[in-house]
């Protein structure tokens, strides 16, 4: 599910807001096959409220209003989605982007210089949905 399309030309950053350690392992992975990466920042639920993972987002989300932003939720529908959703109400450079999984991330951290936000967004779609198959 992706949330508030838009078009701009600028760097845009990522936040990758999991459960657990998900994120922080996922940004580990994508860091070992392409380099260190700039512009991304990951935030857990871990023994936070709904209302407390909210405002940590929301901190973070601080100054989105110049850089497009998008937000990596694990799951539709979870708690971190919930808290996103809640950070990013209003917010028109702020994208919600659910289901994260490793080709979506490398996509994402491979042509977010290149496109504009709206193409970036069928982009990174796209390869999240190539990534699922079953054999």
């Amino acid at each position: 599910m992706i949330l508030n399309k838009g078009t701009t030309g600028a760097r845009v950053e990522g936040v990758l807001i999991t459960h657990g350690n998900l994120g922080k392992a996922f940004l580990s992975t994508a860091e070992g096959i392409l380099g260190r990466q700039k512009d991304i920042v990951c935030l857990s639920n871990h023994n936070l409220s709904l209302k407390d993972f909210s405002e940590s987002i929301k901190q973070v989300l601080k100054g989105s209003d110049r850089t497009p932003m998008f937000l990596f939720v694990d799951s539709k529908g979870g708690s971190c989605y919930n808290a996103a959703r809640l950070a990013a109400k209003g917010m028109k450079n702020v994208f919600l982007v659910c289901g994260l999984n490793l080709p979506m991330l490398l996509s994402f951290l491979t042509k977010r210089k290149s496109f504009s936000t709206k193409e970036l967004l069928g982009l990174v779609k796209d390869a999240g949905l190539k990534g699922i198959g079953v054999s």
